[in-house]
């Protein structure tokens, strides 16, 4: 019986008895791109939820990320709305207005100081999916990323 090798114990075990994975546990990984120039606030994300089986991607200014939404198509954005070289309002705008329905549908979640009601709806008029301000809690942020991978995208922007 063909054998492997046990990294933590360092014993072989018959290929037969390796675990098998669940169909639930055997799903696409969601893409998420972090676009935030404040390393304080992007490492922790990217760390938290590469941890928990995201497949992660970031970009510091709002050039890159512009051009990584493009070339990446992430299933969800997470959008600072400061940054430099372009602002997230421009690259939520970008995004929108993009011809390519694969692009323009993607969601995107602005999080940023801009915490006024006026701030919030005029997020949500450029497109953004859902808005939270900083600091946020990572368990909202985690909600508002499970509830936008969970439903199909139905055109530019919308989740449902």
């Amino acid at each position: 019986m063909p054998h492997s090798q046990d990294i933590q114990t360092r014993r072989l075990v018959p290929v037969a008895q390796k675990p098998k994975f669940d169909k639930l546990q055997v799903q696409k990984t969601k893409k998420i791109l972090v676009i935030e120039d404040d390393e304080d606030i992007k490492y922790p994300l990217l760390v938290r939820l590469e941890h928990l089986g995201y497949e992660v991607c970031s970009a510091a200014d709002g050039r890159e990320g512009l051009f990584d939404i493009i070339t990446l198509q992430p299933d969800v954005i997470v959008l600072d709305l400061f940054l430099p070289s372009l602002s997230g309002e421009e690259i939520c705008k970008s995004v929108r207005e993009h011809e390519d329905p694969a692009i323009s549908g993607i969601p995107i979640i602005m999080v940023t100081a801009k915490g006024s009601q006026a701030d919030q709806i005029v997020g949500r008029m450029i497109g953004a999916n859902a808005y939270l301000t900083k600091p946020f809690e990572f368990e909202d942020l985690l909600k508002e990323i499970q509830k936008l991978t969970s439903t199909p995208r139905r055109g530019p922007g919308r989740s449902s």
